[in-house]
């Protein structure tokens, strides 16, 4: 279950902590952006939040050794880490950008997600569920344009299984020929437990923000709003 699905069910956990602690108070929009084509397959476009995720759904689908392109983002220089050759290591901002083209075993793949949460996986793989492929570039900031809306190409989901909608389309009809969801996060409180409120750094990744989640959905042409608290 993707973070924003588990949001509109009032559910907090990692995955939803992970994506919510580099937000402070107010609104965010046109966040976790999703569109959506029906055809013989599947075609899900998102904007980057999705990217872990997507690649943690896709290698547990399957079994063995995935060819695996694309590449890491990370603070944390990776390249021992991901046993493979790394054919391209870039370095700006304090952030190392380390890409492969190899063979990935599903459980090395699972193994880099879970032991490095913060990291962007930004992998292009496929098995017999459907296919994935990202871009290997930073997300955009979005300070100087904060109200821009941004592309939504920074990964592309393609599968035949129609029940994958559920993860996007659980709040509305899935008879359509073309979605788009964007979210706001109406940020309102910052709770900060009681065992970290004396570690300014720690207390603000373990803060658990409080809110309104703000879809705009609109389904083949129609528009509708729905609101979730969280």
């Amino acid at each position: 279950m993707n973070f924003i699905r588990k949001m509109c069910e009032g559910k907090h956990d990692e995955d939803v902590q992970q994506q919510m602690k580099r937000f402070s108070t107010g609104n965010f929009i046109n966040k976790a952006i999703v569109e959506i084509k029906k055809g013989k397959k599947i075609k899900i476009k998102t904007t980057f939040e999705y990217a872990n995720w997507f690649v943690k759904f896709l290698a547990e689908k399957g079994k063995g050794k995935y060819r695996v392109q694309g590449g890491v983002l990370s603070k944390i220089d990776l390249r021992e880490e991901l046993g493979v050759e790394v054919i391209s290591y870039k370095q700006f901002m304090g952030v190392k950008k380390m890409e492969i083209n190899a063979d990935l075993p599903k459980e090395k793949i699972l193994e880099l997600l879970n032991n490095y949460p913060d990291a962007l996986m930004l992998f292009t793989f496929e098995n017999d569920y459907g296919k994935i492929k990202t871009k290997v570039k930073a997300p955009k900031s979005g300070k100087e344009k904060p109200d821009a809306e941004p592309k939504v190409n920074y990964c592309t989901f393609v599968t035949e299984d129609e029940g994958f909608l559920e993860e996007f389309v659980f709040d509305f009809t899935q008879e359509f020929k073309a979605a788009k969801i964007k979210h706001t996060f109406a940020i309102s409180n910052i709770e900060v437990p009681e065992e970290y409120k004396n570690d300014p750094k720690i207390a603000r990744m373990k803060a658990i923000r409080h809110g309104k989640l703000i879809r705009e959905i609109e389904v083949d042409g129609k528009k509708e709003i729905k609101e979730y608290s969280f």
